[in-house]
């Protein structure tokens, strides 16, 4: 047995220097000297979003800027499946597949790691199965990848995951990999989160040659991670520089406590020299040193798999830093990987799509540095309207376009739908902006997170499609007021889509700050975009072709260069279109006599149909809108086969979140459903329809020499949640803010207040039964009189007025008005909401307004839900409704809430919208990145008595049973 115990111990954990310098290892270390991580991105769990999407463009920018390869941390962990297979999702090995395809194509190499799987740090025993599991199919998968993608088996190993634990695991799973992998490059680290330190007790399978050993190094930390809040008390100090000591003692901020070593360090950093002291090379040399040693002693190549300085650091120091290491690691022989790329650490700069100063000639000394100084760019291409046909760099291009809102899409999903929309076979998207989603307030823009279009422009570029941009002002869309913004309604006699100089001065600073997020976006600057739109459907609502004008030249000063148009019904062509500007036809069917029409207008230039719908959008209480596949079809397909471009108004409609769905008034007033589906082809979830696959077939018939159309991604999974009861409750009255005093009633806007409901309060004297009227009510009133319910007012139903009962003493009338969204299309946009003139009482004899109110302002914003105060219950008056649930995973659902009345729901503090039970909509769309596995949270407001205390997720939808 002591022998056998010896020949295995031999054969596995031998540390003889076996690896010669011609070994498969000392080959691959070579593909993998300078590279960079691909942080934030693959290894976040599901329902979090770290705000750091990377696309192809981001790989591309990684390739020119000199490195050779990256590391993709992916936290397979978090999409198994249930023992005993722990069968990994088909979403996590799309979106890997996303990154290491378009990483292989522009010849970088792959590092593939397994990150943050802390379950198996706590307790690798427990855990050690799914760890075997989770290779074995990572490694199935990618068995036939290009020899440049490697294996990282764990990420920084610690706690309970000692480098004596790990060392048997790792090579079990070395030996599973093996078997479908036998040639494979595979990365392994020691414990104490990858530390040169370790390298002593570290073993490695001696027979096993293709083995490259990754280690970390942060040090000096109390530098890299100032300011760093995951790190801990001790790491908040900010304003150390790199190397010290720093020209002026440093003095920790007396208000943030830290421990003797923290303060020990600090007088070490402002005393020592540059040579000995504790924030410079010296912190990190020796243990570089310890690697190349250990690497030359037995024969294995090492790694430097991260290194890097939070942005906390001043720029010139963590510049001085990342050069410093480089310097050490290149005398050393030993590759590289910076953390990270754009996600905290950065390299690259995200605003001005650069690198950061200095960091280029700190990793890559000698290359020219303009690209410091002007945004790194792809070659400009050129895009014109010819006398037939539009022309790209000169060649005649049918744009085969659709339409998609970024906003309607969760940030999370954007490069999954255009994937899809370039799937169907699409070489363009038209994108709206939407005004009043981008200055909120007057003077205060945003063009960040789930607003920005900058990044969704480039991801629309890196899926290979161009983009036709429709910045407004004005917008329609089914979107509240049409994208105008709700404050330009504080005025009283704005006159908005005319040529009164408030608006226009207004929409020449948004436009302005348009430019310049997208102007260097345009195709002739190397970017995505090929035309832009002035203004929308503008002949709907005027004929004043001065105030385009006037439209047109803002867009021109905001630095936009490609070609400019308008479009319009066939009816309304002829009342804004200009010589100066082309124009295109919007059409839901016959586009033959809809473009005959267009024709007539303009003679010359290409045909276009600017919207084509594959179906209609929804309003409350109307039968849901669908469209036939089979006409759809064929008059695409006639399109097609004339030289006719296309965009596919909605290609994917989403879903109208919050309280941004909008309003017509053909009349009556019909407000808009918060589902936006539209019966488009690629659902309101993403999922690929019947029509989608139909339209597939069809543009996969009429594609350009060498154009092939990508894979169909799969479906985002949807799961059923058990139904979640909400056994908490906070009464709307008993939870009122603060009134305001007024003589007469005013609409929302007045008071700052740009949506949700209104409530004012007044006392009526004693009297005989009366009627109220209420000039006018926007949009849906709640009459109470001492508390007690007595009417509901519609303004669909052109409902303004009701009887009151007598009253033999003095009475508080309550009228509770809930809108919905700004009227979106025609002459009546610019509709206020609340009461926007008077409330009046009137009797047989006489008629009396009504004076003297408190006003309520209630948002339903994120300050106002968290003032509210809950209790066990429920209530017969309006009401906020509280439950929690658990995931053991996360998935899109679809809340189902035909069971009860009207209002709103949020999760996780994210607005999924409206519902109400008179249809057709009665589920609500959940993504699955705004739930976590773990607990959850739900409320919902509800205006009407409670009917239900529960409500559940479904895996469908349902958006066709209207009441």
């Amino acid at each position: 047995m002591k022998l056998f115990g010896q020949l295995v111990l031999l054969l596995l954990f031998s540390l003889t220097a076996t690896a010669q310098k011609d070994s498969p290892a000392r080959q691959a270390a070579k593909k993998f000297m300078r590279g960079v991580n691909i942080a934030n991105y693959l290894e976040v769990p599901p329902g979090e979003h770290w705000n750091v999407a990377h696309t192809a463009l981001d790989l591309k920018q990684i390739r020119a800027e000199g490195f050779d390869h990256v590391r993709l941390p992916v936290a397979w962990n978090y999409y198994t499946g249930p023992a005993p297979d722990y069968k990994l999702s088909d979403e996590i090995f799309a979106r890997a597949d996303d990154m290491v395809t378009n990483a292989t194509k522009l010849g970088l190499n792959v590092i593939i790691n397994l990150h943050h799987f802390d379950e198996f740090t706590t307790d690798p025993a427990a855990n050690t199965a799914k760890f075997l599991a989770i290779w074995r199919q990572v490694a199935a998968h990618y068995a036939t990848a290009p020899k440049g993608v490697a294996f990282e088996l764990l990420n920084e190993p610690h706690d309970a995951a000692t480098t004596v634990v790990m060392n048997p695991i790792y090579a079990e799973a070395i030996r599973q990999i093996r078997l479908t992998n036998p040639h494979r490059t595979i990365f392994v680290g020691p414990g104490k989160w990858n530390s040169p330190d370790e390298l002593p007790s570290f073993r490695l399978p001696d027979n096993d040659d293709n083995i490259i050993v990754t280690l970390h190094c942060y040090d000096p930390m109390f530098f890299t991670h100032q300011g760093a809040s995951w790190a801990g008390p001790d790491f908040k100090l900010t304003g150390i520089q790199f190397p010290g000591p720093p020209k002026i003692p440093f003095e920790p901020d007396p208000n943030i406590p830290v421990k003797k070593w923290v303060l020990d360090k600090i007088q070490q950093y402002n005393t020592q020299p540059a040579d000995n002291n504790p924030c410079g090379p010296k912190a990190f040399l020796a243990k570089i040193q310890k690697a190349k040693a250990w690497s030359e002693a037995y024969g294995r190549p090492v790694h430097f798999g991260e290194f890097g300085a939070f942005t906390k650091a001043d720029q010139e120091s963590r510049a001085h830093y990342y050069e410093a290491m480089r310097q050490a690691l290149d005398a050393a022989g030993i590759g590289w990987a910076i953390w990270d790329w754009k996600s905290g650490f950065n390299y690259w700069d995200r605003k001005t799509q650069q690198p950061l100063p200095g960091m280029r000639q700190a990793l890559f000394p000698g290359r020219k540095q303009k690209a410091e100084t002007s945004p790194r760019k792809t070659p400009a291409e050129t895009f014109s309207i010819g006398d037939k046909d539009f022309l790209l760099n000169g060649e005649p291009f049918q744009i085969r376009c659709g339409e998609m809102h970024f906003a309607r899409i969760p940030r999370e999903y954007w490069a999954q739908r255009l994937r899809m929309a370039h799937a169907m076979g699409l070489n363009t998207v038209c994108a709206y902006l939407f005004w009043n989603l981008h200055e909120p307030a007057p003077g205060k823009f945003d063009f960040s997170g789930e607003a920005d279009i900058a990044e969704f422009c480039k991801l629309a570029q890196a899926e290979g499609l161009h983009v036709i941009l429709r910045p407004g002002p004005y917008s329609c869309a089914e979107w509240d007021s049409g994208g105008l913004p709700w404050w330009l309604l504080k005025t009283p006699d704005i006159k908005v889509r005319t040529r009164d100089p408030r608006y226009l001065a207004a929409c020449k600073k948004f436009l302005a700050q348009v430019g310049r997020q997208l102007a260097p976006l345009q195709i002739t600057h190397g970017g995505p975009i090929i035309m832009v739109q002035v203004e929308n459907e503008y002949g709907a609502f005027g004929n004043d072709k001065a105030y385009m004008g006037l439209i047109r030249d803002d867009i021109k000063a905001a630095g936009f260069d490609v070609p400019l148009f308008t479009c319009d019904g066939p009816k309304e062509l002829t009342n804004d279109t200009r010589a100066d500007l082309f124009c295109v036809v919007n059409i839901g069917h016959n586009a033959k006599q809809g473009l005959q029409t267009l024709r007539k207008v303009r003679p010359d230039g290409p045909l276009m149909v600017g919207e084509y719908y594959p179906g209609w959008f929804d309003s409350w209480g109307e039968k849901h809108h669908t469209g036939s596949t089979t006409n759809i079809v064929a008059e695409l397909g006639w399109m097609l086969s004339h030289n006719v471009s296309f965009s596919i108004y909605m290609v994917h409609g989403g879903t109208t979140f919050g309280f941004d769905a909008g309003a017509n008034y053909f009349p009556p007033f019909s407000p808009e459903i918060t589902s936006y589906d539209y019966d488009a082809p690629i659902s309101e979830a993403g999922w690929a329809t019947p029509k989608f696959y139909a339209l597939r077939d069809l543009f996969s018939k009429h594609l350009n020499p060498g154009e092939t159309l990508p894979d169909v991604p799969p479906q985002n999974p949807a799961i059923q949640i058990a139904p979640i009861a909400l056994d908490e409750c906070a009464p709307l009255f008993d939870n009122l803010p603060k009134p305001k005093k007024v003589a007469q009633p005013k609409p929302m806007e007045m008071f700052d207040q740009p949506h949700g409901a209104i409530l004012y309060r007044t006392q009526l004297p004693a009297g005989d039964a009366a009627q109220l009227r209420i000039t006018e009510l926007h949009d849906y009133g709640l009459v109470f009189l001492d508390g007690k319910r007595i009417a509901t007012l519609d303004r669909r139903l052109n409902q303004n007025t009701n009887w009151l009962p007598a009253r033999t003493a003095t009475a508080t009338l309550d009228l509770l008005v809930d809108s919905f969204g700004h009227i979106t299309y025609g002459k009546k946009i610019g509709d206020r909401k609340g009461i926007t003139d008077k409330v009046e009482l009137e009797t047989a004899t006489t008629t009396n307004v009504l004076t003297g109110w408190q006003v309520f302002n209630l948002p339903f914003d994120d300050r106002e839900l968290g003032r509210l105060k809950f209790k066990a219950g429920a209530t017969d008056s309006p009401a906020f409704y509280r439950g929690t649930f658990s995931l053991a995973q996360t998935g899109d659902t679809f809340l189902d809430v035909s069971s009860w009345g009207k209002g709103m729901v949020w999760v996780n503090g994210h607005n999924l919208g409206r519902f109400w039970d008179i249809g057709p909509q009665q589920t609500l769309y959940c993504p699955g990145p705004w739930l976590k596995t773990g607990s959850n949270n739900i409320v919902v407001l509800e205006f009407n008595p409670a009917r239900h205390d529960a409500i559940a997720g479904r895996s469908e939808p349902i958006l066709n049973q209207a009441k």
